[in-house]
């Protein structure tokens, strides 16, 4: 499966399938600690939240990733910016598709 670069981000492994707390919503995910075993994740979208899914990373090309790994062809990613995906966006977050990229799907082959 192929997905943009902009799909895929690194989070601490220990606080990838921590779920959102309601408190939390309008800060940023908090730092990493020097040490800490980071993970590739790509955030796969399930009805209207989000779930950081680690993935297995293949080959590469300047704008796409090979995913070997965590996610099937047809399901639904975010792609976003830098920001917003490694320190913003966790697992429990609610999300609204934008009409630019509905419909959109991992695993198209280009």
């Amino acid at each position: 499966i192929a997905v943009p670069i902009q799909s895929v981000t690194v989070r601490p492994a220990d606080k990838v399938f921590k779920p959102v707390e309601k408190d939390s919503l309008s800060s940023p995910a908090p730092k990493e600690k020097a040490g800490d075993k980071m993970v590739e994740v790509i955030f796969r979208v399930d009805q209207d939240t989000v779930t950081a899914v680690p993935v297995s990373i293949g080959l590469s090309s300047q704008d796409m990733f090979e995913i070997k790994s965590g996610i099937q062809e047809g399901d639904e990613i975010v792609i976003g910016n830098h920001k917003v995906l490694s320190r913003e966006l966790q697992t429990g977050m609610h999300v609204k598709k934008s009409e630019a990229e509905e419909g959109k799907k991992s695993g198209k082959k280009r």
